[in-house]
């Protein structure tokens, strides 16, 4: 029809328009590519999406880099127009890799597929019923005690830096001795309790995570209600928790969300003293998709 000859020829002019320009294709692909991937960065940004790769520290270089990206686009669309060049469709091809990889579904990972580091995971402790410190704990955020103290000066600077620190999570009760562990502070608390173990000696508490078992560092009777720390991407992340006694543990199902009631005792481990939960009950939570971050 007269439109379709019409149509071809305004498309042949303009393909010969280009050309004339030495308009660079294989420049404009990878500008495109470049531009979408920093697009969908801005989005993993500012939806807090990227929460699942990396952690919440990590916000302001993935802006950086979604900034680059588009900065990149730009820069090659300019010199799109400056000459002309051989087609690489391979080099955009790599270019879209990581882009493809992001918008595969994602789910988390299978807590039963990681295990734990020593000193990393459970917490090494080395203390007195005066004093506790952990060794080889990277993720406590208050520093220990200085040595040099008395045992009775240490003690009192324990419970007061221990109950401060509590005051300000939620589910405290002194009065009562109950803790209620909120998702959204679980890291906090289990930093806290492994460290000052004998100040919260007694306390009944109840901690909701998913049911982590390793022969390796913990016995037949004990496991963790846990949740899986990240502390850099999601490369490095370790299940991390309270270790809990309870003669159960074969009935528990790998994996599965426990909300675990009980009572807070100082146990042992590797001859050092460590907060431990006697369990008193268990009941099936409901699990949700959600990483802890150290500071």
């Amino acid at each position: 029809s007269a439109f379709t000859v019409y149509a071809l020829r305004l498309g042949g002019n303009t393909m010969n328009s280009i050309n004339k320009k030495n308009v660079d294709i294989q420049t404009l692909a990878e500008a495109a590519v470049c531009a979408l991937f920093g697009l969908f960065l801005f989005k993993l940004t500012f939806t807090d999406a990227f929460l699942s790769y990396l952690t919440p520290r990590m916000k302001p270089w993935l802006f950086f880099t979604a900034l680059v990206m588009l900065l990149w686009a730009f820069s090659a669309v300019k010199s799109a127009f400056a000459g002309q060049h051989s087609l690489a469709p391979t080099a955009s091809a790599v270019i879209l890799i990581p882009f493809i990889l992001l918008l595969l579904p994602r789910s988390q990972i299978d807590i039963n597929s990681l295990s734990y580091a020593p000193g990393i995971g459970r917490a090494s402790v080395q203390s007195s019923p005066a004093q506790s410190t952990i060794k080889n704990n990277p993720f406590i955020t208050v520093p220990a005690q200085t040595l040099t103290q008395s045992d009775e000066a240490a003690s009192q600077a324990d419970s007061e830096a221990a109950r401060k620190r509590a005051s300000f999570l939620a589910g405290y009760d002194e009065k009562n001795k109950t803790i209620a562990i909120d998702n959204e502070e679980f890291l906090q608390w289990v930093d806290l309790i492994y460290k000052y173990p004998f100040e919260f000696e007694d306390y009944r508490i109840t901690v909701t995570g998913m049911m982590f078992h390793d022969p390796q560092f913990m016995g037949e009777q004990e496991f963790i209600p846990a949740r899986l720390l990240m502390v850099c991407c999601a490369a490095d992340l370790i299940p991390y928790g309270l270790v809990c006694r309870y003669n159960g543990v074969d009935t528990l199902e790998k994996g599965e969300w426990l909300s675990v009631t009980g009572k807070i005792i100082v146990g042992e481990y590797h001859g050092n003293p460590e907060a431990q939960v006697q369990v008193e009950s268990i009941t099936k939570a409901q699990p949700f998709d959600a990483y802890v971050y150290p500071q």
